[in-house]
C-alpha cells in the first residue's frame, strides 16, 4: 500500500461521515399560520404562532460506516510500522557494509606491510618459507591473507571483481616470494609494482560498488 491508497481511504472516511451526519440530523421547520390567530384584529389577545416540528428517524449505520474508521487506522498503523522496520533494516545493512569496507581496506594495508617484511627476511636468509619456523611477520601475513579471503564474496555471477582481485592477489604473493628468494632486479621490481597497481585498481572498483550500495541502503 502506498500513500495514494491511504489518502483515498481517509477521503472516503470523511465523505461517509459527512453523509451520516446529514442523514441523521433533525429537520425543523417553523411556520406562522395566520389562520390560527384567534380573535379579531382589534383584540388585545396576542396572536398564536404554531410551530411544526418535523423530525426524521435516525438511519441505522451500515457495517462500512462502523468499521471504516477502524480499518483505516489499522492500515495506516501497519503501513507506518512496515516503513519503520524497512528503514531500520536498511540502515543496519548500510552500517555493516561501511564497516566491511573499512575492514577490507585496513586488512589490505597491513597485508602489504607484512608481505614486504617477509620478503626482506627471505632475501636476508632469516626466513625460509619451505622450512617451518615460527616468525611473527609470516604468521601475520598468513592471518591477513585468510581474513581478506573471508571478507570477499567469491560468487562469480554476483561479484566477479571480488574473485578477480583474489586471483591476482594470490599470483602477486607467489611472484613476490619468488622475487625475494633471488637477487634484486629492477625489471622484476617494476613488474611487481605494475601487478600491485592492477590489483589495487580492482580493489577500488570493489570499494566504489559497495559504497554506492551503502548510500542507497541496498
Amino acid at each position: 500500500m502506498d500513500i495514494r491508497a491511504l489518502s483515498f481511504l481517509l477521503i472516503l472516511q470523511l465523505s461517509l461521515s459527512d453523509q451520516i451526519v446529514g442523514a441523521n440530523s433533525d429537520t425543523i421547520s417553523v411556520q406562522h399560520d395566520s389562520s390560527a390567530i384567534i380573535g379579531k384584529q382589534n383584540s388585545t389577545t396576542s396572536p398564536i404562532t404554531i410551530v411544526k416540528v418535523e423530525s426524521t428517524a435516525p438511519e441505522k449505520k451500515g457495517w462500512i460506516e462502523n468499521w471504516l474508521p477502524l480499518i483505516t487506522a489499522l492500515l495506516v498503523s501497519l503501513f507506518a510500522y512496515r516503513s519503520v522496520i524497512k528503514q531500520s533494516k536498511a540502515s543496519t545493512v548500510s552500517t555493516f557494509r561501511v564497516k566491511w569496507i573499512e575492514d577490507l581496506r585496513q586488512s589490505y594495508s597491513e597485508f602489504l606491510v607484512a608481505l614486504r617484511n617477509v620478503g626482506d627476511k627471505i632475501r636476508s636468509g632469516q626466513l625460509n618459507l619451505y622450512q617451518y619456523r615460527k616468525d611473527e611477520d609470516a604468521e601475520k601475513l598468513q592471518l591477513l591473507q585468510t581474513k581478506i579471503k573471508l571478507l570477499l564474496n567469491h560468487n562469480q555471477k554476483t561479484n566477479p571483481e571480488h574473485s578477480e582481485f583474489w586471483d591476482k592477489m594470490l599470483v602477486y604473493i607467489e611472484q613476490h616470494h619468488e622475487y625475494y628468494r633471488g637477487e634484486y632486479s629492477e625489471d622484476t621490481e617494476q613488474i611487481l609494482d605494475q601487478q600491485r597497481i592492477e590489483m589495487e585498481e580492482i580493489l577500488l572498483v570493489i570499494f566504489k560498488n559497495e559504497w554506492e550500495k551503502a548510500k542507497n541502503f541496498t
